[in-house]
């Protein structure tokens, strides 16, 4: 007899059941057995709650530690000035060996004068070095801009950008970001939509909670892998936070390097 009320122990979907003991989850891509889901008698009952990643036939599903720790050197704070100390905080990533940093226009843009600021910095870890804004995507419907490092930093390691029209709703992702300019954290939280018009921008949303300082940082799916950036959140609201998907700022930013 086919169990129809089996739920995924990741994000709580329903899970499919695929033959006489195989379960599979249309959201986040888990395949089980029944010895996972604790399913049968104690024998077979070997899922741990506690820890997900436990007995998982996708053995490339992380939790939040392995996130932080295989990116924490690929994701960046960024400071931007003006010669009379102005300017803003923002977060960034790090997409090439040869130190392109991907983060918004907002980011490296003044507000009152929308010009460019006048120096750059990026800190990856304990080391920071100037940049120089390679390109800034400033019109209605492409908050983005191109930062490259003047200089390889020694502990840096580039991000993985994985592929984002393959992102679903309900699966956990985690936003790594500078928030409130006091130096990078990890947040995690489930993708609400995967298509959201903000700003004239089709977005991700996500309730991965974010503040500024957050805007320009790198969001990861459960594998690691980049699908979006930090844009915009709605101050007014809970949990409505939107990220620019992967494939876009791929595309947009190919003339100068291939992520």
């Amino acid at each position: 007899m086919l169990n129809n009320n089996v739920k995924c122990p990741v994000c709580g979907s329903k899970l499919e059941q695929v033959g006489p003991f195989a379960y599979h989850c249309p959201f986040c891509e888990n395949s089980y057995d029944n010895a996972d889901l604790g399913i049968g008698n104690k024998e077979s009952a070997s899922f741990d709650p506690s820890n997900p990643k436990v007995n998982y036939q996708n053995k490339n599903v992380k939790d939040g530690e392995e996130i932080y720790e295989e990116n924490i050197l690929g994701s960046c704070s960024i400071l931007a000035r003006n010669r009379d100390q102005t300017g803003a905080n923002g977060s960034g990533l790090l997409v090439s060996e040869d130190g392109y940093v991907i983060t918004n226009n907002h980011v490296v843009t003044d507000e009152e004068n929308e010009r460019p600021f006048d120096v750059f910095f990026v800190q990856i870890g304990d080391q920071v070095v100037e940049a120089t804004l390679v390109e800034k995507y400033g019109n209605k419907n492409i908050d983005l801009a191109l930062l490259k490092m003047k200089r390889p930093l020694t502990k840096a390691k580039k991000l993985h950008c994985g592929d984002s029209s393959k992102v679903k709703c309900g699966e956990r992702v985690y936003a790594i970001g500078n928030s409130l300019g006091e130096g990078l954290c990890i947040t995690s939280g489930i993708i609400s939509d995967i298509d959201r018009e903000v700003f004239d921008m089709s977005c991700i949303m996500a309730d991965v909670p974010t503040n500024p300082g957050n805007s320009g940082g790198p969001l990861f799916n459960g594998q690691g892998e980049v699908i979006a950036i930090c844009v915009a959140g709605v101050s007014t609201a809970k949990g409505m936070n939107y990220f620019i998907p992967i494939n876009f700022i791929r595309n947009t930013i190919k003339k100068h390097v291939t992520i």
